[in-house]
C-alpha cells in the first residue's frame, strides 16, 4: 500500500499522512508501515468479539469461566500497553515528585484503584487526596493550586464531572493529567 492508497481509504491527503508520520516521529510513510505491521497482532486480539460487559454466562464450566476472566484480564492489558506512552509517563512521574498535594479524580470502578494507590503513596509519606461524591470533587479542585498535581480518571471521558472538573483546575492552574 502506498501513502496515497493509505491516504484514499482514510479520505484525508497524502500530506496528510506525511503529517501523521512527522506527529509520529517517524522518519517516513515506510516507518509508520512498519510501526502498523509490528502493532496489528495486538490490536486484532484487543479487538475481538469479547463482550467486556458480560465476560461468563451461567451455563459454561469453571474452566471456561476462568479462561474468560484471563482473556479479560489479557485483552485489558493489551488494551493499556496500546495506549501507554513511556514520555507521558517519564512527564508524569516527574509532576508528581514536584507537587505537594496529589489530588485524584475518579468514579465507579477507578475508586477502588485511586484509594489503594493513596494508601500506597502514605506509605511513602506522599499524601494524596481521593475526593470520591461530586461535592467534594469540585471542592478539592476549586482549593487546589499550583502546588497540587490533578490526575483525572475516567472511562473514555465520560462521566459526570470530566468536562466540569478540568474547567476548574483551569481556572485554578492547577497541573494535570
Amino acid at each position: 500500500m502506498s501513502s496515497k492508497d493509505l491516504g484514499k481509504a482514510c479520505f484525508v491527503s497524502t500530506a496528510t499522512v506525511y503529517r501523521l508520520c512527522d506527529e509520529l516521529n517517524l522518519a517516513g510513510f515506510s516507518d509508520l508501515k512498519i510501526k502498523i505491521t509490528s502493532s496489528l497482532n495486538d490490536y486484532l486480539k484487543s479487538n475481538g468479539d469479547f463482550n467486556f460487559d458480560f465476560p461468563v454466562n451461567p451455563y459454561q464450566t469453571h474452566y471456561e469461566i476462568v479462561h474468560k476472566i484471563k482473556e479479560d484480564y489479557e485483552q485489558t492489558l493489551n488494551l493499556t500497553a496500546n495506549l501507554f506512552s513511556l514520555d507521558q509517563l517519564r512527564l508524569i512521574a516527574s509532576a508528581m515528585k514536584k507537587a505537594k498535594v496529589i489530588d485524584i479524580y475518579t468514579s465507579a470502578g477507578n475508586i477502588n484503584f485511586a484509594l489503594n494507590f493513596q494508601f500506597q503513596m502514605k506509605e511513602i509519606g506522599i499524601d494524596v487526596n481521593v475526593p470520591i461524591d461530586e461535592y467534594h470533587q469540585r471542592l478539592t479542585a476549586a482549593s487546589s493550586n499550583q502546588e497540587h498535581l490533578a490526575i483525572v480518571i475516567t472511562f473514555g471521558g465520560r462521566g459526570i464531572l470530566s468536562d466540569i472538573l478540568p474547567r476548574i483546575l483551569t481556572k485554578t492552574k492547577t497541573p494535570s493529567f
